[in-house]
């Protein structure tokens, strides 16, 4: 395949939403573009802005955080797993505002404590912060919050 071809491919791929330098490394592999090409392609797509690695993780962040309702920990190890360096990461979990985030886990806490008890659940308690956790939330604000929602 041309290179011409393959940066207009990627430039519509990233054009279509935010990438990161792992996907697009995925999708060159995909096509069978032989890897010594891989850093010059980069690069280009980086000088003229398709791919922006903080872009990216800002929306990410906030994209799994309002659409899927994960905390901050699981975006993080998701952000981490596509090697995205941690201050970048940072940048995107950081535009995350910070009464929203508090309001979503108030929110899936009342839910799930509404579940648990419709169905005469033991240890309503312990389910409702391993189901946090499982969602990403750090176990210092789901406490906070547990408590704040028991007084």
């Amino acid at each position: 395949m041309e290179p011409d071809i393959i940066i207009k491919k990627l430039e519509q791929y990233c054009a279509y939403q935010e990438r990161c330098t792992s996907e697009i490394i995925a999708k060159l592999k995909y096509l069978k573009v032989n890897e010594r090409h891989f850093d010059s392609i980069i690069s280009k797509l980086k000088e003229e802005n398709f791919l922006n690695e903080e872009r990216f993780a800002k929306a990410y962040a906030r994209g799994q955080f309002r659409l899927n309702k994960w905390g901050k920990r699981k975006i993080f190890f998701e952000l981490k797993h596509k090697n995205i360096p941690d201050v970048i990461i940072q940048a995107g979990l950081d535009d995350i505002d910070d009464e929203e985030y508090r309001q979503v886990l108030k929110d899936l806490i009342l839910k799930k404590n509404l579940e648990l008890k419709n169905k005469k659940s033991l240890n309503i308690r312990g389910k409702v912060i391993n189901f946090a956790q499982s969602k990403g939330f750090e176990m210092e604000l789901i406490l906070d919050i547990v408590k704040e929602l028991k007084s």
